[in-house]
């Protein structure tokens, strides 16, 4: 770029920065309009003819197009004396204003996400809820747009609500009004980067280290508390903060539960959706006690480590995000993979599970990954995530990209002797960029190498950038590792992701399907394929109680009466059997047995944190 055309673009920019100071904004909880929000936005001084008023298509930390426009309905353009100005709607999330010199106020209404049927393909933590009087959950990207070319301009932000609902974020509130919160905000990014839940209050707080966390509950009916969660949640976030040591630079940190009645007009999408400084959770209120509280240690502890990587580990895509005409990195295997694989493997080093587990769960993820596509190299089903095939592959990121981490850590130790992982690597990479400074996409790969892991490199080019089989053997063998085939019980209804019942969609009955005469338990019964469900010792299942079916199963124990009355062939039979116990052969990962002097031993302690 020659110096004119340069000096040109940037009085070009100053300008477009000088139009307005900050922009406005109110958003009114206390004068709910059909289930919608009035959220009313203020400026002055555009210097352009028109403008482009815009509400985000996606979302960082989402890997799908939501359109959140399509939320928005009444949108109107005001002049200073109240005039309305010409808008046309240009496509799902952008409204262009004509006369937008004389532009002084827009207003519109925000429907929620949560009681819409399917929410619109939209995950429920990246959602919204509107629930006058007792809870709304504010992603606010789905409340609050921005003007094309504008984004950097800071953004008042005032929220009119009810005094006895308390708003639960990280930001700080700059009134102290009982029924107004103001939130001043840097820039655009700032804004959709701090969801805000407001309900009665239910919170609590404690300290990691210099880090203070709060949490915020909202249960409709009651069932679960923040207080049952305090003790579990403070001793994973302790371990999760010993386990990353110094690198967290986050003063606060928010989690915002929101627990769904898991029915037709409220939140489906169960898991959570990382910020900076917070993470918003759904889970179903039902839950009991101890299923909520390892829900919530595997969904929080993911979503914690993102501050690691994306939030201070990042490229120019995610750094400069475009909300409407978004560009995605490559390297969804470190932002999610590796995410995943640290929110295991600090749990095994922290004492949060045994060895055993952890190595059953990676092996379920290596299992799991063989659902997907392996032909296409990961980078490239990233940089496409957004459309077909690729984008029918995003899961495997969090199955084989924790594989993919676990690979580099085990690369890492071997060549270090059990010294250096992959959590090292990533702290390097912090130090040279952290929360401001992103890479360039294409030049992560050789920033690894020249961090002194040429191996890492060469892995990442052979296995990442390429689709070249993972030689899993000779990795896992670097720290002691090996498969092994053992007998182990199976489920009778049900074995891992393999079921072997399945409903008939006319009449929500269950049946047998053709392999369930594989099912050793199943065959003892006298089970034929096809074989309808009527009852099991008297009960009377279909798809509404099939879970009370798999639960009770589980309390069986061999050599007890079962009496099954199934419908065969449009007869019904009764068969009278003994509960045999099925078993099945299954591949784990399991320690080699090695002498006590063979250096993998040392590796494999210092990998798992059993110095």
């Amino acid at each position: 770029m020659s110096r004119c055309i340069f000096v040109f673009a940037l009085l070009l920019s100053l300008s477009a920065s000088a139009q307005i100071k900050n922009i406005q904004v109110s958003i009114d909880l206390k004068n709910v309009v059909e289930d919608k929000v009035p959220v009313t936005v203020n400026v002055d001084k555009i210097k352009s003819e028109t403008i482009n008023y815009m509400i985000p298509k996606i979302v960082p930390g989402t890997y799908a197009i939501y359109d959140f426009g399509k939320h928005i309905d009444a949108f109107r353009a005001f002049d200073k004396k109240g005039n309305l100005l010409p808008v046309t709607k240009l496509d799902e999330n952008t409204w262009k204003i004509e006369k937008a010199k004389s532009l002084t106020k827009i207003t519109y209404l925000v429907n929620d996400t949560y009681d819409i049927d399917g929410e619109n393909g939209i995950f429920s933590p990246g959602g919204t809820n509107i629930l006058a009087g007792q809870n709304f959950v504010l992603n606010l990207f789905g409340f609050v747009g921005y003007f094309e070319g504008l984004s950097e301009t800071p953004y008042d932000i005032t929220i009119n609500h009810p005094a006895d609902l308390y708003g639960s974020t990280a930001l700080e509130d700059a009134d102290n009004s009982p029924e107004v919160d103001l939130f001043k905000l840097d820039r655009y990014f700032t804004v959709t980067d701090n969801p805000i839940q407001y309900n009665t209050p239910d919170t609590l707080s404690f300290k990691l280290n210099d880090i203070k966390v709060e949490l915020s509950v909202y249960s409709k009916n009651k069932i679960h508390t923040a207080e049952e969660l305090r003790v579990p949640m403070e001793k994973m976030m302790q371990a999760q903060k010993k386990f990353l040591g110094d690198i967290n630079s986050t003063k606060i940190y928010s989690i915002l539960l929101y627990l769904s009645e898991a029915n037709e007009g409220d939140a489906q999408g169960y898991g959570a959706l990382e910020h900076h400084n917070a993470t918003m959770v759904v889970l179903p209120e039902e839950t009991d006690t101890e299923r909520l509280v390892q829900d919530m240690v595997d969904v929080v502890s993911h979503e914690f480590f993102h501050t690691l990587t994306p939030l201070s580990v990042h490229s120019e895509e995610i750094q400069f995000f475009d909300f409407n005409k978004p560009k995605m990195s490559q390297h969804l295997w470190m932002y999610e993979g590796v995410t995943e694989y640290f929110a295991n493997l600090f749990q095994v080093r922290e004492g949060l599970i045994n060895q055993e587990d952890f190595y059953n769960r990676m092996m379920d993820k290596l299992y799991n990954s063989l659902n997907y596509n392996d032909s296409i190299p990961f980078t490239e089903m990233s940089k496409h995530i957004l459309v077909e095939p690729y984008k029918e592959n995003y899961q495997n990121v969090y199955e084989k990209g924790a594989i993919i981490g676990m690979c580099i850590d085990i690369i890492i130790r071997d060549k270090t002797a059990g010294k250096e992982g992959i959590l090292d690597m990533l702290k390097k990479l912090s130090a040279k960029y952290g929360v401001s400074k992103p890479f360039k996409d294409d030049e992560l790969f050789g920033e690894i190498v020249a961090l002194g892991y040429p191996e890492v490199g060469d892995f990442l080019n052979n296995y990442v950038a390429d689709s070249k089989t993972i030689p899993y053997m000779e990795i896992f063998d670097k720290v002691g590792v090996t498969f092994a085939n053992i007998e182990k019980e199976g489920g009778f209804f049900i074995d891992g992701n393999v079921p072997y019942i399945t409903v008939n969609q006319d009449d929500q009955s269950l049946f047998f399907v053709p392999y369930a005469t594989e099912n050793k338990g199943l065959k003892a019964w006298g089970i034929e394929a096809g074989d309808v469900i009527k009852t099991i010792n008297r009960t009377a299942y279909s798809i509404a109680n099939v879970y009370d079916l798999v639960e009770v199963s589980r309390t069986w124990k061999a050599g007890d009466d079962i009496t099954l009355v199934v419908v065969r062939n449009g007869e019904e039979i009764t068969l009278n059997s003994k509960i045999v116990i099925p078993t099945i052969e299954v591949t784990v990962l399991e320690n080699e047995d090695l002498p006590a002097d063979d250096p993998r031993i040392k590796i494999q302690k210092a990998w798992l944190g059993q110095e």
